[in-house]
């Protein structure tokens, strides 16, 4: 409600100005020396509209509607300037007012430079590089034929694309920084977040990446331990963050140094005239509100140049020119956010369909005024949709399956195994003795169907399967046996998978290729 409370109280100081009711228009009268003062505040609205470095965009729609919002800057711009004019203030309170208007404009426009920045188009134009027409192939081959004529061996090799050289996983108790410090260690992980942030947010764009990125990327990550490699993605992703909803991509930058300096001088000269001017004609409230907002601008301003140059990316270019800064950085940036501090929620959300069943049958009658005013669907997405914490035992057996499952393909093979949907757990399934070839046909069917239906298929075998194993279990005695705890946290980590699955299915279908997957959980309920 920022920019709303903003632009009311615009309005409200633009209809506060004009000619006193009685005709009294000198200058030196009080209502009009206080209505300059007043007059004053607009450019502190101007400089808050800008808003804080840590958000410029509530969602990725934000980004593309910057032109929107450089009409909107122009618009708020000559309002604060006719709220000012229409004044006639003393000359005197012009002196102190000019840098504040320079302070607001320049922290309105890194938002919409931040905002166009981000769009996907700017986004995507960022990262195309010049087109390459490639090998002059009439030149190419007129000198292979000339060499070939002459007597020369000569021959054309085609390079074909390296299979990666996969490296053994490391186990916990092995970081392969023993040498290190802690400071370093955690350095280079920014550094290297940094480099794959780099390389894979081509991705965000539908840009395609390059076998060698590929390799590279997982060359390091087989060679990390699976906490590492987690907190390494957490990083890139904070990074991606950044670009997408922050201001960081003009902050970081030398024109963005500039300006944010530039910005914090003209607030600073702006409390520094304005305290030495004379003010014994204003009213002391108002004086007071005035030394209120200057002070609070200040305060705000230092605090983001703080966070600026506490900042990761800060960190990371330090490192490029002082090693011994950066570690310095490092170390003052764990007074205010904690080392170990998780840079996400750590918890991912949950949606049951059987519960949901289970839940709309106690409430038949709010289900009906629901879908009558015609919100059932929005109210079904948030009302029955819970979360859980993202355990470090889930995230180890994601990490080990993946690494496990890379060490058994070929570089030809890496779209079958971004395309499986459940073949590779089925035929390890298939090996076991005993094991009834009539499951195992319906077990193959529930994968050929498609991608949504298989979801809905397995998730509720999940939850009936999940179910009937703890009454299994429950009736037997070993329920507190080492093993059995074990089998417990696996088929719990089965289940929130599955929810999570599902919830992806209702809530974020554009993250899955999943068809009419909403039209298909409405049928299945």
């Amino acid at each position: 409600m920022a920019d709303w409370t903003a632009t009311l109280a615009l309005g409200v100081l633009a209809n506060s100005q004009g000619d006193d009711c009685d005709g009294n228009s000198s200058k030196d009268h009080p209502s009009d020396l206080n209505r300059a003062l007043v007059a004053f505040w607009a450019p502190f609205l101007l400089l808050h509209l800008g808003g804080p470095d840590a958000i410029t965009a509530f969602s990725l729609e934000d980004n593309e509607l910057w032109l929107r919002h450089l009409l909107g800057l122009l618009f708020q711009a000559i309002v604060a300037g006719y709220v000012f004019i229409r004044s006639f203030p003393d000359k005197k309170v012009w002196i102190p007012a000019i840098p504040m208007f320079i302070a607001g404009i320049i922290k309105y426009v890194e938002r919409i430079w931040a905002l166009m920045l981000a769009s996907r188009e700017n986004f995507r134009e960022s990262m195309v590089t010049e087109p390459d027409p490639g090998p002059n192939y009439a030149k190419f081959m007129e000198e292979f034929t000339s060499k070939k004529n002459a007597g020369l061996n000569a021959e054309i090799i085609w390079e074909r694309e390296p299979d990666i050289q996969l490296l053994n996983f490391q186990d916990d108790n092995s970081h392969g920084n023993g040498n290190k410090k802690d400071v370093e260690v955690d350095v280079e992980l920014l550094s290297d977040a940094y480099r794959f942030f780099n390389t894979f947010k081509r991705l965000i764009v539908d840009l395609i990446l390059t076998f060698h990125d590929r390799n590279e990327s997982q060359s390091y990550f087989l060679k990390q331990t699976w906490s590492r490699a987690y907190k390494v993605i957490e990083v890139e992703l904070g990074y991606v963050y950044d670009v997408l909803y922050t201001k960081a991509a003009v902050i970081h930058t030398l024109l963005g140094c500039i300006l944010r300096m530039f910005s914090l001088s003209s607030i600073l000269s702006a409390f520094f005239i304005f305290s030495f001017m004379e003010k014994h004609w204003f009213s002391k409230i108002d004086i007071a509100i005035t030394y209120v907002l200057l002070v609070g601008a200040i305060a705000l301003e230092i605090w983001s140049l703080i966070r600026l140059l506490l900042s990761d990316w800060t960190i990371v270019w330090m490192k490029q020119h002082s090693k011994s800064l950066s570690d310095f950085l490092l170390n003052a940036s764990s007074i205010y956010r904690k080392p170990d501090r998780s840079r996400w929620s750590n918890s991912m959300a949950q949606y049951n369909l059987i519960n949901y069943s289970l839940r709309e049958e106690k409430h038949p009658i709010l289900k009906t005024i629901l879908k009558f005013i015609k919100i059932e669907d929005m109210v079904d997405k948030y009302w029955y949709r819970t979360y859980t914490e993202v355990t470090d035992g889930l995230k180890r057996f994601i990490f080990d399956d993946l690494n496990r499952k890379l060490h058994s393909i070929s570089s030809t093979s890496y779209k079958h195994f971004n395309t499986c949907r459940g073949e590779s757990a089925l035929e390890e399934v298939n090996q076991l003795p005993n094991y009834d070839r009539v499951f195992a046909k319906e077990l193959n069917r529930s994968i050929e169907v498609e991608f949504d239906e298989s979801i809905l298929r397995w998730h509720i075998a999940t939850d009936i399967c999940f179910y009937l194993d703890e009454e299994s279990r429950n009736s037997h005695e070993e329920t507190n046996s080492p093993s059995a705890k074990i089998i417990g946290n696996k088929k719990k980590m089965c289940r929130e998978v599955s929810n999570y699955m599902l919830y992806l299915l209702i809530s974020r279908p554009f993250m899955l290729t999943a068809g009419i997957g909403q039209i298909k959980f409405g049928d299945t309920c």
